[in-house]
């Protein structure tokens, strides 16, 4: 990794910039971004004001940014996935795929004892907004600055895509009619970034889901951080987690 590549992603990428997104999209105002209301639309807004102000460009087919889905009929429930795109150089046709889902339960949408246990670790029973900062705030946020990133820092040999999908609480459903709309063969790799702040414990080391169906784990562990004098920084999931099948990427890997 050259000198200047790590001060531009020191630039771009810093805690504070992380946690400005991620503050804006927790806000109650949002009331916990639930896919077909106004305020996953307001949440829509912010993040393509982001991709806006990275300079990445929209594809042809979308509406500025905005991936747009109505159900039933023209006054149906609106899916709103958010892309943004990094044209590639040599093989601009061969695409790479950073995603993650904006979407959240909203307000007290969830089981009885689900919403007790919420209020047992916030102590707060009149709190029914669920914010989530971590699923997927903290996704999203990493999004948008990689996306600024490698705006700033230019053309890479492929296409990279940026997406930002809603609808992913209810069955994955932003990112399984945007794959569908894809041609395989052109997706190099998707790289999905769900709720980066779960550790299975507080000790645990990040870990990484499906990290037996590509060599991203192999890629970090022994060229980025073996260089840095860390060892199998990143862990596999959890046999017992399952947390890949319950994500966007698998829209992606079912399509092969």
């Amino acid at each position: 990794m050259s000198q200047c590549t790590t001060c531009l992603g020191r630039l771009l990428i810093t805690s504070q910039k992380l946690k400005d997104i991620v503050y804006q999209l927790l806000d109650d105002s949002l009331n916990g971004r639930f896919w077909n209301t106004k305020d996953a639309v307001k949440a829509s807004e912010i993040i393509a004001g982001y991709i806006k102000k990275s300079e990445l460009r929209w594809l042809n087919y979308t509406n500025e940014y905005f991936y747009d889905i109505r159900f039933e009929d023209a006054a149906g429930p609106l899916l709103r996935n958010v892309i943004g795109i990094l044209p590639g150089k040599s093989d601009k046709n061969e695409v790479v795929i950073f995603s993650a889902h904006y979407d959240h339960l909203g307000k007290e949408r969830i089981e009885a004892s689900q919403h007790a246990y919420r209020y047992l670790i916030s102590g707060n029973t009149k709190d029914t907004i669920y914010n989530c900062a971590n699923d997927n705030a903290s996704g999203v946020a990493a999004l948008l600055t990689i996306a600024a990133y490698f705006s700033k820092k230019g053309p890479q040999e492929r296409t990279i895509l940026f997406a930002a999908f809603s609808r992913e609480e209810s069955g994955m459903v932003g990112s399984k009619l945007y794959a569908e709309d894809l041609e395989p063969s052109i997706i190099v790799a998707n790289i999905n970034l769900e709720m980066l702040g779960r550790p299975d414990t507080k000790k645990s080391k990040p870990f990484i889901t499906g990290a037996d169906l590509s060599d991203l784990r192999s890629i970090l562990n022994n060229g980025l951080f073996s260089a840095a004098g860390i060892e199998k920084y990143f862990q596999r999931e959890s046999p017992s987690v399952t947390l890949f099948r319950r994500s966007d990427n698998i829209s992606f890997a079912l399509r092969g």
